[in-house]
């Protein structure tokens, strides 16, 4: 099983620091991957449906062929710790690729 995650832009600052620290600590349990795709500049006419789609292809681009994607999403299901490592350990177990996706400012 890979772990991905593959995130629009590039976090900076503490943010960064504590991401780095994060990757540190999973990679001990499985090989994790982590790819940044570019943010789609928001002007010259371009709409915010635009730089949704063109970022979700970049993100999609960079996802393993057969892998359970996690679209990370406020609106989206909640886990408790408990939960999440269950869900985890289960695709782990079944030798299954799971991304997790999170969006630009837009989505």
């Amino acid at each position: 099983m890979r772990l991905v995650v593959a995130a629009v832009g590039r976090p900076k600052g503490p943010i960064a620091d504590a991401i780095g620290d994060y990757e540190a600590r999973a990679a001990r349990y499985w090989p994790l991957e982590v790819h940044e795709v570019r943010e789609e500049p928001a002007r010259g006419g371009i709409t915010v449906d635009q730089v949704r789609e063109r970022e979700g292809e970049r993100l999609v681009a960079k996802l393993p062929a057969g892998a359970v994607v996690a679209a990370c999403d406020e609106r989206g299901e909640a886990f408790t710790s408990e939960r999440f490592a269950d869900w985890l350990r289960r695709h782990r177990e079944a030798a299954r690729d799971v991304a997790f996706v999170i969006g630009g400012a837009y989505g």
